[in-house]
């Protein structure tokens, strides 16, 4: 993820992308070990990804494929050439003999600073430029009236000071603006596969529909790394993978990708959820990775089952889990991040606030009594209306205080707009259609 409204990390790290051949080697030998001892697991494991792959007969190319595939390789040579390439380009990067892959007027386009460093790292001299509003938090609109509309939303919800609210809206979206309108080197927009991230490409997609740029616009916009089993953004990846996307996953936006962009964002401005689960549903043939994204994103929708959007109900059921002892707010967004959810959207000052409007429940759905720590250290507890709406008993957006947004929507008490139906996994239009 590359949410900028973060100030604390409370999860471990996250693979970076680094192959070791003999590692992968003796990784195989080991499959290959107790695949023939016809341990349960290995055999299951084997056969998930090698279906032709003989329990009694498996030979050491076997296991070899099987890591192969597990790494997101079609098979074992092609891993072998990949990582001699990262290695190559690591040796190279500590040598400080990398060749600069781009120029010095080239503009790297990033929702969030968190690939700034390894990009210079990497040989990188273009300008990079951050744009980052969280436009899956808070309302948005297609009027010109969006960055007044996001400063208002930041101050408040995040706590911003009114005067560094204005000044990061106003810088960030000039900033945008400059890119977009001026001349010059290529422009690359550096994304990867949650909401936070597509939603913000669909608006730079937009306005580029609005206004076709007089510069070169490529995109780096990835759902999965080679190597990375839990992918969950560019800023984990280290300097010579971020190379190696640059070198194998970098293409021009297309006139289909700037037509697909600007038909979510409309849809999403506009609170045309029918229209956005259609597109989804369509699967967005240009850029699959928004398809999912979108598809995710709608699931924050109340659930016509209990009025919980899924974050909140992944929420509510890790507290479930953790009984009587409760959990810390830190020890809950790690679970969410690493375990549960589906594809991580949040970051951890964004999940502050979703259990902020947990919190403002009557009657309550969990308590924290700690509420003056800092957010990680604060401990929650599942109450039983807690348990009540989890089973679906009571509707949580009869006893909700707080408001929350879906695009223009407003979600909170009263709320009559459409529904998430998590088992026909399908939007149940409401009152406001």
């Amino acid at each position: 993820m590359s949410t900028p409204i973060s100030d604390h990390d409370n999860t471990a790290p996250l693979a970076d992308g680094s192959l070791n051949l003999e590692y992968l080697r003796k990784a195989a030998r080991r499959l290959l070990k107790a695949v023939r001892a016809e341990e349960p697991d290995a055999i299951r494991r084997a056969v998930t990804v090698h279906p032709a792959c003989p329990p009694e007969g498996a030979q050491l190319a076997d296991a070899l494929l099987v890591i192969a595939r597990e790494n997101g390789f079609s098979s074992w040579p092609k891993l072998r050439h990949y990582v001699s390439r990262q290695t190559f380009l690591r040796q190279q990067i500590a040598a400080g003999s990398v060749r600069q892959p781009d120029t010095a007027e080239t503009v790297h386009l990033r929702c969030g600073s968190d690939i700034r460093q390894a990009l210079q790292t990497a040989g990188f001299r273009g300008r990079f430029v951050e744009f980052s509003d969280p436009f899956c938090h808070g309302p948005v609109s297609a009027g010109a009236d969006l960055p007044l509309l996001r400063r208002a939303y930041l101050q408040g919800a995040y706590g911003l000071d009114p005067a560094d609210a204005a000044a990061r809206v106003a810088r960030s979206y000039s900033d945008l603006t400059a890119v977009l309108a001026g001349e010059g080197g290529p422009v690359v927009l550096w994304f990867e596969h949650d909401a936070y991230d597509q939603l913000i490409l669909a608006y730079l997609l937009w306005r580029l529909s609005m206004a076709p740029p007089r510069r070169i616009m490529e995109l780096v916009c990835v759902d999965a790394v080679p190597g990375v089993g839990q992918f969950v953004g560019l800023g984990q990846l280290n300097p010579e993978s971020l190379l190696m996307l640059w070198e194998a996953r970098r293409r021009p936006v297309l006139a289909q990708d700037i037509a697909a962009g600007a038909a979510v964002w409309q849809a999403y401005a506009s609170g045309n959820v029918m229209e956005l689960m259609r597109l989804a549903a369509d699967g967005l043939a240009a850029l699959p990775p928004m398809a999912g994204a979108v598809a995710r994103h709608v699931q924050e929708l109340p659930s016509v089952l209990s009025g919980l959007s899924l974050t909140q109900h992944l929420t509510l059921t890790l507290l479930a889990d953790a009984g009587p002892e409760g959990m810390t707010a830190a020890g809950l967004f790690r679970r969410l991040l690493r375990q549960v959810e589906p594809l991580p959207w949040l970051g951890d000052m964004m999940y502050w606030r979703e259990l902020a409007d947990l919190l403002a429940a009557d009657p309550s759905v969990m308590i924290c009594p700690d509420g003056a720590a800092r957010w990680p250290e604060r401990r929650l507890f599942l109450t039983p209306a807690g348990a009540e709406v989890l089973a679906g008993r009571m509707d949580y957006m009869a006893i909700t205080a707080a408001r929350r947004w879906f695009g223009p929507l407003v979600i909170g008490p009263g709320y009559d707009g459409p529904r998430w139906d998590p088992q026909a996994r399908r939007v149940v239009p409401g009152l406001q259609g």
